[in-house]
C-alpha cells in the first residue's frame, strides 16, 4: 500500500490534472492541439505554462492568439496565482 501511495504521490503533479476547454472556437485548433503542432511549445507543459503566465500578463507567446480564443476560460481564474493555485490544489 506505501508502494502504491508513493507512486500516486510522485505522478499527481499540476500538468498532470490542468485541462483545457475542448471546444473548438472559429473551427481553430483548440489549446491542446495548438501546444502539440507548436515548433516552439512542442507539447510541453512547462512552456505552456509560460504562455498562459504571460496571457494573463498581456504578453506575447506563441500561444497568445490560441489562449485570448479562450478568454472567458481564463477569466475564471481571475489571474495567473488563481489558475496555479486552482490545478496545484485540485483533486479528482
Amino acid at each position: 500500500m506505501a508502494e502504491h501511495d508513493e507512486f500516486d504521490r510522485l505522478e499527481y503533479t499540476m500538468g498532470g490534472m490542468m485541462v483545457f476547454p475542448g471546444n473548438r472556437v472559429d473551427r481553430k485548433p483548440t489549446i491542446n492541439a495548438a501546444r502539440g503542432f507548436n515548433r516552439k511549445i512542442s507539447d510541453r507543459m512547462d512552456l505552456t505554462l509560460e504562455c498562459v503566465r504571460r496571457y494573463y500578463r498581456h504578453e506575447g507567446s506563441p500561444l497568445a492568439s490560441d489562449l485570448g480564443r479562450y478568454a472567458g476560460f481564463f477569466a475564471l481564474f481571475e489571474d495567473f496565482h488563481g489558475y496555479v493555485d486552482f490545478f496545484r490544489s485540485a483533486r479528482y
